[in-house]
């Protein structure tokens, strides 16, 4: 889990504003993606979503519900997938006309994949997005303390407890977060030990110490990473993962140090912070962590290979190169992911989250050990980013809210406004029969699905797809219409000149499968 920054960083205050879909070949950067790989991804995010519940309430994710067929399909379980590879020459021995024909037929091979991913998914432009890196460090310790290791590192205590709590912000905007800390009266949570007084021997002989390390930096570092690997005198290496945290707001000691003109802003990085810190020796080094009063606590991960990364928010081991950290509350854990970028173009898996990995912001996964940690520390780069979205059927993007602003420049919580009917571009909807789902939108107060049908005839898949996007389509302009009618009663308008939200209907009655998810130009 990637828990922090070590520089503040500008990010935007709300989510980035929902675009309409885009064809996936027109994406810059994705002609030049490796196919193989990137189809990779998507069945490693799809063996995930399909293997999860509905996400809980204020945990937007992406569910069996929403990808169920088009995982499925990407998985080779379902008719219409993408095409197998070739077969690989069979024999002792093989000759060079063979493994020519080879190659090219798996150079086919990529460019059948290619076309199909491009005819199966279309492209949602997010926005920009400020794009970090995080890596799992290697520390050397000891399950014992001794002369040399003797930093320890903490499971968590037993009365730290964790919340999920709304809080009502300016202009009526609720905002879900979790917080840690102690029980108190009315079920009050209040902070923990802070950093200082944690590493001044607030947790002693309590029995906490889950393994001892020889740097107290480093053990710093591990913290901010989320996780890490502490390899023993014997060899054997122990993963630690995220367990907790005591509450505290993270304070990045970059801009600490910035400010006390110990390092210049224009070259502060992982790697100087770590060189100062290690240099200037372990009592000012101390001091200057301890600016940072949030501390983590870990607990020893098993079952984890040494060629596997570790554990993410999503439940499954992180990929190198792949796995990126995201907000929840701005891109549904699970997504599939383009970053599109001037030096960095691949497919991600939105798997993670951070502590400080808020609004428009990402951090990609770099590995583990020193080589990661120095591309990781390398990392900052501003992206476009697009995630991908099955083009026939399922819900499109279920937890980007809308942005939507009073006359008076407050921000309004809800899916937002729609425009004009007639407006609605990327319209999804479910899987479901489209027959039950007209019959239970027939009730609805002022709706007609009267002259929807027209040219929608057949009755295969297309057909069916059609009449759920017409049928789609109908609603939302319906809703869109309610919507402009509540907003002149508000005063309400919304921001001119940008996409402006993702909209969803209630599920329609007698169907638990009939949400409609539509973006809106």
């Amino acid at each position: 889990m990637a828990i922090g920054l070590l520089l503040a960083v500008p990010i935007l205050a709300q989510a980035p504003a929902a675009r309409a879909q885009v064809a996936l070949d027109t994406v810059p950067g994705w002609a030049q993606e490796d196919a193989l790989g990137a189809l990779a991804t998507l069945r490693a995010s799809c063996r995930t979503i399909l293997s999860r519940t509905e996400p809980p309430e204020g945990r937007p994710g992406l569910s069996p519900a929403a990808w169920g067929e088009a995982c499925e399909q990407v998985l080779g379980r379902r008719a219409g997938g993408p095409p197998g590879p070739p077969a690989a020459p069979r024999g002792r021995r093989v000759s060079a006309a063979q493994r020519r024909a080879h190659a090219e037929a798996l150079r086919d091979h990529a460019a059948a994949v290619r076309a199909w991913l491009e005819g199966a998914f279309v492209a949602v432009p997010v926005g920009e997005m400020l794009v970090t890196g995080y890596y799992e460090p290697v520390l050397r310790g000891s399950r014992t303390p001794t002369d040399v290791h003797n930093v320890p590192l903490f499971a968590r205590p037993p009365d730290l407890v964790e919340r999920d709590v709304t809080e009502q912000r300016a202009g009526g905007v609720s905002v879900r977060r979790r917080v840690w800390g102690r029980a108190g009266p009315g079920g009050r949570v209040t902070p923990y030990l802070d950093r200082a007084a944690i590493e001044t021997g607030g947790l002693e002989r309590q029995g906490l110490e889950l393994v001892w390390v020889d740097n107290a930096v480093d053990a710093f570092f591990m913290e901010i990473q989320g996780s890490g690997r502490v390899v023993l005198p014997d060899g054997q290496v122990l993963r630690v993962g995220f367990a907790g945290q005591n509450g505290h707001p993270f304070v990045p000691i970059g801009r600490t140090l910035i400010e006390r003109n110990a390092l210049p802003g224009e070259t502060i990085g992982m790697q100087s912070i770590r060189g100062w810190l290690n240099a200037v020796g372990p009592e000012r080094a101390a001091a200057v962590m301890r600016e940072n009063p949030s501390y983590i606590f870990f607990r020893i991960v098993n079952g984890l290979s040494l060629d596997e990364g570790p554990i993410g928010a999503l439940g499954v081991p992180l990929t190198p190169g792949r796995s990126v950290a995201i907000d929840p509350s701005v891109i549904p854990l699970g997504a599939p992911l383009f970053m599109s970028g001037d030096r960095t173009r691949r497919l991600l898996v939105a798997q993670d989250t951070g502590g400080a990995i808020k609004g428009a912001r990402a951090d990609l996964f770099f590995g583990w050990g020193d080589q990661a940690g120095a591309g990781a520390g390398n990392m900052r780069e501003r992206a476009q980013m697009y995630m991908l979205a099955p083009r026939d059927g399922g819900v499109l993007m279920a937890s980007i809210p809308g942005n939507v602003t009073s006359d008076a420049g407050a921000a309004v919580p809800g899916p937002g406004l729609a425009p004009a009917p007639g407006a609605l571009r990327g319209l999804m909807l479910s899987p479901g029969s489209a027959a039950d789902l007209s019959g239970s939108a027939a009730g609805l107060p002022g709706f007609s699905t009267e002259g929807l049908w027209t040219g929608r005839g057949g009755s295969g898949p297309r057909g069916q797809v059609a009449r759920r996007q017409a049928l789609a389509r109908g609603l939302a302009e319906h809703e869109a219409a309610v919507r402009r009618r509540q907003a002149a009663q508000r005063g309400l308008s919304a921001v001119p000149g940008e996409p402006r939200a993702v909209g969803t209907l209630p599920p329609l009655a007698g169907s638990q499968r009939g949400r409609t998810v539509f973006t809106l130009d």
